[in-house]
Formats: C-alpha cells, sequence, structure tokens
C-alpha cells in the first residue's frame, strides 16, 4: 500500500513539474524572446515551515524537487533560471521579496503544491499582479 502512495506522489510531481514548465512557456507567449529572460523559481516553505503534508510527504521538499527538475531541464540558451532555495532553509517572506525585486525578474514562479480535504478543490492556481502590463491578457 505504502508503494502505491509513493508512486500516486511521483506520478503528482511529475505532473506538476510538467505543469511548471508548461507555465514557463505559455508566460513567453506574452513577451518577445528578443533578449535574455530570467525566470525566478521560489519554492515554497522550507526549514521549520513544512508546508502541506500528506502520508509523510512534506509540500517543502516536493517544491524543492520540482524546482531543481524545471532547473535542469532548462537549457543555457536565452533563459536563465534562478532558484531562490535550492536547499531546505527557511527565508522570510520578506526576505523573498527582497531578493526577487532584486533580481527583477521576467517571470517568477512560486511552487506550492497545496492540500484540502475538500475534494472539490483542485487543479492548479495562477495569479498575475494587477500591476503588471500583461495583467489584462492573462
Amino acid at each position: 500500500m505504502n508503494n502505491l502512495k509513493s508512486n500516486r506522489m511521483k506520478s503528482k510531481m511529475k505532473f506538476i513539474a510538467a505543469l511548471g514548465v508548461l507555465a514557463i512557456c505559455i508566460s513567453f507567449a506574452f513577451k518577445p524572446l528578443n533578449d535574455k529572460r530570467v525566470i525566478v523559481i521560489d519554492a515554497g516553505h522550507g526549514g521549520k515551515d513544512f508546508g502541506a503534508q500528506m502520508d509523510g510527504e512534506l509540500e517543502k521538499k516536493i517544491v524543492e524537487n520540482i524546482a531543481d527538475k524545471i532547473s535542469l531541464l532548462n537549457g543555457k540558451g536565452e533563459i536563465e533560471i534562478v532558484l531562490l532555495r535550492d536547499d531546505d532553509r527557511f527565508i522570510e517572506l520578506s526576505e523573498r521579496v527582497t531578493r526577487i525585486n532584486k533580481i527583477n525578474p521576467s517571470l517568477l514562479i512560486s511552487l506550492h503544491v497545496n492540500a484540502s480535504k475538500n475534494l472539490n478543490e483542485n487543479g492548479v492556481n495562477a495569479y498575475v499582479s494587477r500591476q503588471n502590463e500583461f495583467y489584462d491578457k492573462s
């Protein structure tokens, strides 16, 4: 039974990683690719902040693994991937914001794997700042 749960979790991680890559591709539909783009991937939680927990799996580790996979899949062309958290350490929200603003990326992906007991709450969430020039298009 544990093996089945482990396989389900691995399948979910692969699916979420694929969604992350898809989100990166879709984001460039709104911008011309005539210069290098910087994408910051913020693997949520970390350190003392475990995030959601399910069957012994911790959100902080799942999103760290997804961020690593996306980074590994990236070619060294016109996209630079910056991992905000590449290990299991806690980063305060204010520090995350400061670091992201300093980098000034073309795109920010904040990875989370939410959990809910309500089976009707599922799927992918995407948020775009109202201050972004592409808000209406998104």
